[in-house]
């Protein structure tokens, strides 16, 4: 997941953060790798669930396909994201790969409860977009603080518990209303949403000029 390093943009767009606004980023860099994690799980464990004993209670191969075409789309999105990290940055790749789940997530509540097709397509389209989140939201932490040794490990932690708590809550959704699979889908993706809204608030430079050691010392001196 970290093919989208994107270093061709990593010089020019490089904004270290300090103090409490480094904390921030990274507090909501941790709750978005969460929240990816926990998106791809539910996807993974609950999407021919819910095409068998859903709304459309498809026969068994119809509702198989449906974790075909979820892994088709995270495949073809990993290899897509190769070539748009090398022109894009990951701050702009992150925030389309957010924008597109959650149309994804509206279209499939809208529509996936209805027609199996939708179903299908809703489920490509997020594994496609989904797959760029990891590896851009790393590579955008990068730009901002040093991210090698203990600090890593942390996003893996984030990734982890997302990906170990959202199966036995939709799961447990499920049980309830099979419906309820596909709003807890769209209230992550929303969250997500907000945080990346946050993280591009918090990481924007900051309008106050900077100054050279020489500059500094010549600015003094008038």
């Amino acid at each position: 997941d970290l093919e989208n390093t994107n270093t061709k943009h990593k010089p020019e767009s490089r904004h270290e953060l300090k103090g409490r606004n480094r904390n921030i980023f990274l507090g909501l860099i941790i709750l978005f790798f969460a929240l990816s994690g926990a998106v791809i799980r539910v996807f993974q464990s609950m999407s021919t669930t819910f095409a068998l004993c859903g709304p459309l209670a498809l026969d068994a191969h119809r509702a198989a396909l449906t974790d075909s075409f979820y892994s088709c789309g995270m495949c073809i999105g990993r290899l897509t994201s190769i070539a748009l990290a090398t022109r894009f940055l990951p701050s702009t790749l992150l925030c389309g790969s957010t924008v597109f789940c959650l149309t994804a997530s509206i279209l499939l509540l809208a529509l996936a409860p209805h027609f199996y097709i939708s179903l299908y397509l809703g489920e490509a389209v997020m594994g496609f977009f989904v797959s760029w989140q990891f590896g851009t939201g790393f590579s955008w932490t990068s730009h901002h603080m040093n991210i090698t040794g203990f600090l890593s490990s942390i996003f893996f932690i984030g990734l982890g518990f997302g990906s170990l708590s959202s199966p036995p809550l939709a799961g447990y959704l499920f049980t309830i209303n099979p419906m309820s699979v596909l709003y807890l889908v769209a209230a992550m993706v929303s969250l997500q949403a907000l945080t990346v809204l946050l993280l591009r608030i918090i990481s924007r430079p900051s309008l106050k000029p900077t100054y050279t050691h020489e500059e500094a010392e010549r600015l003094e001196s008038l």
